[in-house]
């Protein structure tokens, strides 16, 4: 949940329903993603930055530069972070250290003006990224290991059941 005016991210007790904590971040917070590691990510999409905020202290640990008006994020608990600039149709990604690896440009139309919004979303047992353009009215597919997906066994019920996957 992102509140602009109060430039803050606000933590929940859901059983209370109740905030918990109110977590200032940069400007113009819009998109958030929380990885296994106890990590939330906060897209500034007035900045060019990213906020990591430590979910068991509920403060700010880091701020990552990234690309213009970062909107989206999604988490890979393997391969780490992903996020969708709409100013210059690019994802940035992270690495699970949260250090820039790779700048990745994702398509921009001609005469488009910017910011036009992207979002990302990830498979982790695909190794895929996908990232929706509206400005394209298009997905675009990123590849985030060069290893190949496992092979996951199919599931089976009882004799006589039918086969789940295919």
């Amino acid at each position: 949940m992102t509140n602009e005016s109060r430039v803050a991210m606000k933590a929940s007790n859901i059983a209370n329903s109740s905030v918990v904590a109110t977590i200032p971040v940069g400007q113009k917070p819009v998109g958030v993603a929380v990885d296994v590691h106890d990590h939330v990510f906060v897209t500034n999409s007035g900045a060019t930055t990213v906020s990591v905020i430590n979910a068991v202290t509920n403060k700010v640990s880091a701020t990552l530069n990234v690309g213009l008006y970062p909107e989206s994020v999604a988490t890979d608990p393997q391969f780490g972070v992903y996020v969708a600039n709409g100013g210059n149709f690019t994802v940035s990604a992270l690495d699970r250290f949260h250090a820039l690896v790779a700048t990745i440009v994702v398509g921009s139309p001609p005469g488009h003006p910017t910011p036009v919004r992207l979002r990302v979303g990830v498979d982790h047992l695909m190794s895929r990224a996908y990232v929706a353009n509206r400005g394209l009215g298009r997905v675009s597919i990123i590849k985030i290991s060069s290893d190949p997906p496992r092979s996951h066994p199919r599931l089976h019920g009882p004799p006589g059941a039918p086969r789940c996957g295919g």
